[in-house]
């Protein structure tokens, strides 16, 4: 499946055990809604949690905070703000 089509893979628990996978189109409300309408029961669960995708997320942060700090020490390397430096 191409990464532009915008469809999401599922996979589906059956009252009886067995898992299917089948694909939901990225706006899926329609289908949720018929689903609904033929009394099936839903739970969605977000696969992308855990450690991994929580440190994935958060690299760009770090990198931005890290990227202010290291600008921060060229700033003011004594800690202190040196008013003779605001001339550069």
């Amino acid at each position: 499946m191409g990464s532009n089509s915008g469809a999401i893979q599922a996979i589906c628990r059956l009252k009886d055990g067995n898992a299917e996978r089948t694909v939901l189109p990225s706006d899926y409300r329609d289908a949720m809604v018929a689903m609904q309408d033929k009394l099936v029961n839903i739970e969605i669960r977000d696969s992308s949690s855990g450690p991994l995708r929580l440190f994935i997320s958060a690299t760009p942060f770090f990198l931005l905070l890290g990227f202010w700090i290291f600008l921060m020490i060229r700033r003011f390397p004594n800690g202190r703000f040196n008013p003779s430096l605001m001339d550069r």
